[in-house]
């Protein structure tokens, strides 16, 4: 697991191969997560291209988001940009301006009842989020 703390300031690209990166800090560039989950704080935030397996936005990002999966946006995220994945989950509250692209075939919409990325049974009926996925 990798960290990008709070109180940090990263100017530049970011790369990593690990299953799993937090970003509590501040990045100003693009972050690559080659395989696994990019999490991003509640007070952590991404100015930047964003490419990773599977993303949760719990803080803030504005650029290009992209993952292979999934992409879930917690109640507390704030985006600004293009979400692309096979799957998007965007909880009630949360701030999303900008576009979205489903990657695969047919687009299913459902509403899961509470937060569970990257769960491949998400189809249960509740008024908590909306999930898009391809398929």
């Amino acid at each position: 697991m990798s960290f990008i703390s709070l109180g940090t300031t990263l100017k530049g690209d970011v790369s990593s191969d690990a299953p799993v990166l937090r970003i509590d800090g501040h990045v100003e560039g693009d972050v690559h997560l080659t395989d696994g989950l990019l999490t991003i704080g509640q007070m952590g935030s991404v100015a930047g291209n964003i490419d990773a397996k599977n993303i949760r936005l719990v803080g803030r990002a504005s650029g290009r988001m992209s993952a292979s999966e999934r992409i879930e946006c917690m109640p507390s995220a704030v985006f600004k940009g293009h979400l692309m994945a096979d799957g998007v989950s965007v909880w009630a509250g949360a701030k999303i301006t900008g576009t979205m692209a489903l990657t695969a075939g047919q687009t299913q919409a459902s509403v899961d009842p509470v937060p569970r990325l990257m769960d491949a049974h998400a189809d249960v009926a509740s008024p908590k989020a909306m999930v898009a996925s391809a398929g």
